[in-house]
């Protein structure tokens, strides 16, 4: 069987959680783990999971936690990850405990997962979640039945929004995992220590009949159900009062796969089985609908549903799916969510770009004139930590609100159950780009901030769904990119600059589209359209602490993960423009003290890339040099060009007045002399590969964090390959128009 006694066994317990979409499981997981938990990608794939260690009584446990699946019958990469980490296929290690999130509201889609895990003989403790809703629905599946269903496997009943059952789900862990280790060692065990109490020995006279007389398997379980029958009554001492039974009789008679075993092996097996587990399913649910575990036959293939009374979700679903209200009353969510990412973290933002920063520098400024006196600020070191070490410090800085509000976006569309019911409604419109519905939250939020946005694709069910929408989110305009349409369109388009910057948008969405429909036929061919199905979540009222510290972990994640990137970035940005290459006019030119941009090696860098912007008719070094500041970041393109051109703008001039200001004028000379005469169609040229290029350093950061170095190269590339392609398209047509 998977994992089996082939392999040893490690120091340190591995746990690894298993269940169902929509279960609360990583909820659970992140009440227990707190802080120490860390996302990562599984081994080999982009699929993230989660994963930390916890010591409790001075012992040390690993914990894993795998994405929702149905089945060990994986139909994508998240449900494949799942199956092998809980196998221990392909070079995952065996787990020691599988701890499986069994939903008391939904029983026969958790027995069915369980079954298979149970015949492949793991070790297993059940948190059983969602027993407030089952009570409201008036189930009769209580955690008092569903012991009874499974008698002696433990079983706790949890809640991981509030913590309830935390603390005995540990206790029943650590139980387990003792004996676990007694048994690979050999040696008979009594969990909790001591001399075995009443309700032990029965279970041990189980064991014993079990392991010395196979044939007398009958009567050993009924010794080992008459052991759990203090369970069933109260069952809250389960790790103290008996030994549990963590590797329960098969549910099947179809051999499970050996520890080698493929994934096509695994999905035979699982084919092969259904109709047996199908059966025992429906036996299971007669148990709990009668009351008894004899409450109907063995093998009972049948079982009588009583119809449910209408229920809040089901009134309130019948207007979010409407396919007309559904529609508008999600359109109205995208905008809050817009409107939230953009004009609520703007102020935010503006405070730590502004008066933080302003902090922060008077500051260094006392402590070099308080260490070397005024001529302190004069110097190079002075430079380099206050426009490279202060400034990356700053830009990360600048993130945080959007990420912050739309982690805290996310979290309350997940918890509460509308972002299921959202995908429902777009799904059929993100299918144009072979997604699911879930794909549009975070493109609609991109036309905010791509940084949040790439964030929001931890909703998509699927690793590679989540990697297509990765790569095709650069190419949504942010709010960053807007100031440079505005300068430019007002400089060279004048009554109709409006519509030339609708224009950007629209075409945003058409590259989207053929950006999308080509990585469909060429990187992503085996990204195959299926039926979207899904179990609607109960709309749940989200926890406030629990939401909280989700959001401060994720926004850590993002400060460690993205911050040394964007120093180390800036830091290089701020040496190339600190090397003079020229002494100047004045000849006073050294480092760290360039008078003119054009005389640092940055601007003989932005120089010498000006001639390959020829064909799309801006073949300038200011412009070249505001797209590689704009690599950075594109709030610095329109501050870029006006330090090239020595043009010192008010602060609160607004962009409009620029283009049709100095600087609008001065950029519009550059590019009637690079175009040969078709300044317009230049300009709309460069504002195309303003769009189309990398958003900014800190959208490459993050998208390294999340998929990794090899998929971030691939959006620069990719972005730069198509912005280049399109600016020249746009130039050559533009010049005959």
């Amino acid at each position: 069987m998977p994992g089996s006694d082939s392999q040893h066994p490690h120091s340190t317990p591995r746990i690894v959680f298993v269940g169902n979409p929509n279960v609360g499981k990583s909820t659970l997981f992140n009440a227990m783990l707190g802080a120490n938990a860390t996302v990562m990608n599984a081994p080999g794939t982009t699929v993230l999971v989660e994963s930390g260690s916890l010591e409790c009584n001075g012992r040390r446990w690993d914990f894993i936690d795998t994405p929702g699946t149905a089945s060990l019958d994986a139909y994508s990469p998240d449900e494949q990850v799942a199956a092998e980490a809980a196998l221990g296929l392909k070079g995952n290690e065996r787990p020691d405990l599988i701890v499986f999130t069994f939903n008391a509201a939904s029983p026969s889609k958790s027995y069915y997962l369980l079954s298979q895990l149970m015949d492949c003989g793991l070790p297993i403790v059940i948190a059983v979640t969602m027993l407030d809703l089952a009570e409201k629905r008036h189930s009769p599946a209580t955690l008092q039945q569903l012991r009874r269903t499974l008698p002696g496997i433990p079983m706790v009943g949890v809640d991981g929004r509030t913590g309830e059952g935390k603390g005995e789900l540990l206790d029943t862990i650590a139980a387990a995992i003792t004996e676990t280790k007694s048994r690979q060692a050999g040696q008979p065990a009594r969990i909790g220590g001591g001399t075995p109490t009443a309700t032990q020995k029965p279970q041990q006279n189980a064991d014993t009949a079990l392991n010395k007389t196979p044939g007398k398997a009958e009567a050993a379980l009924t010794a080992m159900n008459a052991a759990s029958g203090p369970l069933d009554e109260g069952g809250a001492d389960i790790s103290r009062e008996i030994q549990v039974k963590l590797t329960p009789a098969r549910v099947t008679s179809t051999p499970p796969p050996g520890a080698n075993a493929t994934q096509d092996e695994v999905s035979r097996w699982v084919h092969d089985s259904a109709d047996e587990r199908f059966d025992w399913i429906a036996t299971k649910l007669r148990e709990i609908d009668d009351g008894s575990p004899q409450g109907t036959a063995q093998g009972a293939a049948t079982t009588t549903i009583s119809a449910s009374p209408e229920t809040f979700s089901d009134k309130l679903d019948r207007v979010l799916l409407h396919p007309v209200v559904g529609i508008v009353v999600f359109l109205i969510t995208m905008f809050l969510v817009f409107e939230a990412t953009t004009t609520l973290a703007g102020p935010l933002q503006d405070w730590f770009d502004v008066t933080l920063r302003g902090w922060c520098t008077d500051g260094i400024t006392w402590l070099f004139i308080s260490i070397g006196g005024k001529a302190a600020l004069g110097g190079w070191l002075y430079s380099l930590v206050v426009d490279g070490l202060l400034n990356g410090a700053i830009t990360v800085c600048t993130f945080i609100p959007p990420m912050g509000i739309m982690f805290v976006i996310l979290s309350l569309l997940e918890d509460s159950g509308y972002l299921a019911r959202a995908a429902f409604v777009m799904d059929r419109a993100m299918r144009m780009v072979g997604l699911d519905g879930r794909a549009f939250l975070p493109l609609v939020v991109g036309f905010g901030c791509n940084l949040p946005a790439l964030a929001s694709t931890r909703t998509l069910p699927d690793s590679r769904q989540r990697l297509l929408t990765g790569l095709l989110i650069p190419f949504t305009s942010c709010s960053a990119r807007l100031s440079v349409y505005v300068v430019l369109a007002y400089a060279f388009f004048g009554k109709y600059a409006g519509l030339a910057i609708f224009l950007m948008y629209v075409s945003s969405i058409a590259i989207i589209l053929i950006v999308g429909f080509a990585l469909r036929k060429a990187q992503f061919k085996d990204l195959k359209t299926q039926p979207f199905a899904m179990e609607l979540p109960p709309y749940q009222m989200p926890r406030l602490l629990q939401l909280l510290r989700s959001v401060l972990l994720r926004l850590w994640s993002f400060v460690t993960g993205a911050s040394s990137v964007i120093v180390s970035m800036l830091i290089v940005v701020w040496v190339l423009s600190a090397v003079p290459v020229s002494a100047g006019a004045a000849g006073t030119n050294a480092f760290g003290h360039v008078d003119e941009v054009q005389d640092s090696a940055f601007g003989a860098a932005a120089s010498a890339i000006a001639p390959v912007f020829k064909p799309a008719g801006f073949d300038d070094w200011h412009a070249s040099a505001a797209l590689v500041t704009g690599f950075v970041a594109k709030e610095v393109v329109v501050g870029s060009l006006s330090q090239s051109y020595a043009i010192n703008s008010a602060d609160d001039q607004s962009e409009q007045a620029q283009g049709q200001g100095s600087l609008g004028q001065a950029v519009h000379r550059s590019f009637e002399k690079s175009s040969d005469g078709h300044p317009s169609a230049a300009a709309a040229a460069f504002m195309i590969f303003i769009l189309a290029y990398t958003p900014c350093l800190a959208t490459v950061a993050e998208m390294k964090r999340q998929y990794g170095i090899k998929t971030a190269l691939q959006s620069v590339g990719m972005g730069l390959v198509v912005a280049y392609i399109l600016a020249i398209l746009v130039f050559q047509i533009g010049r005959l128009l």
